[in-house]
């Protein structure tokens, strides 16, 4: 019994100390018997003995009992302090809420104000967006009612618009021509052209009269001529009869000749014209052409004559003896031959190439050439293009001046503040035209229309190897990469060529004058060459006739011409102006040059 007293004693001070330790005042010390040890380890370490255990027993008591007092004072006064502390809490709580309760109520007082403030004002914006947009809706009613106005007269106004439109087309057309018409007008002022039309037409009137006059006593001096080559071949015929044994004789010799080649003939007649005799015979069996060769060449051997022509022609056998000096047998062109020239390119719209070293009339037979154009179409207009600003040419057609449209490597500008633009600007020029008309020409076979009528624009470029040899340091690299030329091409020259092949049906021809002969400088080719009619000049005879005769015939026969053309020209020295013309489509023949100024009067 009393160890059970002496264990629940130290239990219960045991879980006492660790109750207050818990609740954080410390009542006592935990005994240092007790660390590190179980409990039940304590409780047999501290089993006390029997004649202690009284002691021990009352002892604890008392302590005991006082501490227990000591807890219940310390609870009693927690309690007491606890009450206290929540009574206050409780006052300061409800004063809290009574102050919120004051602050929300005057928080709801303010918002109730700001909110009344907040109605009226959205009341008075309410009333103010009422009216404008009453306001506005007035104002769109009557926009719609001018819109429905300005609606009801669209159909009149687009009637009006194409009116307009069309006005605007015509106008147009009328600034075209006005613009074209300024360029006509500034072209003739800068030409000092002070002709009135009605004097050039009057003077045009008379030139033509001239003109008929002249055609007139040409047909009569013709008639007279060929009246006197009558009289002349009656006067031999009349000389041939006095000695017709002699004349017998030279027919019997020329048919014995035959004879012997196997070849027999009969007598058809004989003319002679100019010291020169010609004989037909009529073969009577069959023989070979190729003995006519060798009888030609025996006959100077027996007969007084020079070796004569045989040839077979028709049936018949013809021997031509021409009895006449070395330098009488060159065959002259007609005086008129530039005139038929230009009549033969006139009804094609051909081109033409002067190719000529200077001094030798290259100029001159241009000049010639631009007068028969004014002449023979007076509402053609000349573009003359020359680079030489200190070699250029002026000239005078039926009293009308013409200068260079274009002069130099670069434009010009006067003291007055005239500009004259370049040559390179009339090449340029000459693109854009043909640009232009080509494009007019398609759109109207596009609309299957009939192509458009253009007026004759004839291009006098003179010099043109020079701004061939010169056109990359003045016309700019974009320019000249426009044309996508070939290595051997050159921009001025393409621009020439392509408007020459295609510019006959665009009312466009072109006058080129060069020095030198050989084509590939201005880069062509020589089949370009053949597109115009080639006018030689005396030097470049040589190399053309070799290079660009058309056929070996005429080659041999221009060379042979030009060798008595020279012997001539150095007895008559006014036979040193002459040329070799190639036509497009004819033999070439050797030419003297018209005078000077021939067809510039008119």
């Amino acid at each position: 019994m009393k160890l059970s007293n002496l264990y629940a004693a130290d239990l219960a001070a045991f879980i006492l100390s660790i109750g207050c330790s818990a609740s954080g005042y410390q009542l006592a010390a935990v005994p240092p018997a007790i660390a590190g040890l179980s409990l039940s380890g304590y409780l047999i370490a501290k089993v006390p003995k029997k004649d202690e255990q009284k002691l021990l027993d009352s002892a604890r008591i008392g302590e005991l009992e006082t501490k227990l007092n000591e807890l219940t004072n310390l609870t009693s006064w927690q309690q007491e302090l606890l009450e206290s502390t929540e009574a206050k809490k409780v006052e300061e709580l409800a004063a809290l809420r009574s102050q919120y309760e004051k602050l929300l109520s005057d928080i709801k007082a303010t918002h109730l104000i700001s909110l009344r403030a907040k109605d009226e004002e959205l009341s008075q914006l309410n009333e103010n967006h009422s009216h404008k947009l009453l306001e506005a809706t007035q104002a769109l009613e009557e926009r719609i009612t001018q819109l429905e106005s300005e609606l009801s007269s669209t159909y009149q106004w687009r009637e009006n618009v194409a009116k307009k439109d069309a006005e605007l087309r015509k106008l147009n057309e009328e600034l075209a021509l006005a613009e074209k018409s300024l360029r006509l007008e500034e072209k003739r002022i800068r030409l000092d052209i002070r002709d009135e039309r009605g004097v050039t037409k009057e003077a045009l009137q008379n030139a033509q009269l001239e003109i008929q006059a002249q055609n007139v006593l040409i047909q009569r001096l013709q008639s007279e001529i060929t009246s006197l080559k009558n009289q002349n071949e009656q006067l031999f015929n009349e000389l041939y009869s006095e000695k017709s044994p002699e004349v017998e004789d030279l027919i019997k010799e020329i048919q014995s000749a035959l004879n012997q080649h196997g070849i027999a003939t009969e007598f058809l007649s004989k003319a002679n014209s100019e010291n020169v005799e010609v004989i037909r015979l009529k073969p009577v069996s069959y023989f070979e052409p190729t003995k006519l060769d060798l009888v030609a060449k025996m006959l100077p051997g027996f007969l007084d004559i020079p070796e004569p022509k045989i040839e077979a022609k028709k049936g018949q056998i013809q021997i031509r003896i021409d009895r006449r000096d070395e330098l009488d047998r060159i065959k002259d062109a007609p005086e008129n031959w530039l005139e038929k020239l230009y009549q033969d390119a006139a009804k094609d719209g051909k081109n033409l190439a002067i190719l000529g070293a200077r001094g030798k009339g290259k100029t001159e037979l241009a000049k010639n050439y631009c007068g028969l154009v004014i002449s023979g179409e007076p509402d053609s207009e000349i573009i003359y293009i020359q680079p030489k600003v200190d070699d250029y040419a002026s000239f005078k057609i039926l009293g009308k001046t013409f200068e260079p449209d274009y002069v130099g490597f670069e434009p010009i500008t006067s003291d007055s503040g005239l500009t004259i633009p370049s040559a390179y600007d009339g090449i340029l020029y000459l693109k854009q035209l043909y640009d232009e008309r080509n494009k007019a020409n398609q759109k109207a076979f596009a609309n299957g229309e009939p192509s458009p009528k253009f007026n004759r624009v004839f291009f006098l470029i003179d010099e043109l190897q020079l701004l061939v040899s010169r056109e990359k340091e003045f016309i700019d690299a974009d320019t000249l990469k426009t044309e996508k030329l070939r290595a051997s091409q050159t921009f001025c020259g393409k621009i020439v060529r392509d408007a020459v092949s295609v510019g006959r049906s665009l009312g466009i021809t072109a006058l080129a004058l060069g020095q030198l002969p050989n084509v590939s400088v201005y880069g062509w080719n020589k089949n370009d060459l053949y597109q115009y009619i080639t006018i030689f000049m005396s030097a470049n005879i040589p190399e053309a006739a070799n290079s660009y005769a058309p056929t070996k015939e005429e080659k041999n026969r221009i060379s042979g011409e030009l060798e008595l053309w020279r012997k001539r020209a150095s007895v008559d020295g006014s036979k040193d102006y002459y040329c070799y013309v190639r036509p497009m489509d004819k033999s070439g023949y050797l030419a003297l040059l018209p005078a000077p100024g021939k067809y510039l009067a008119g």
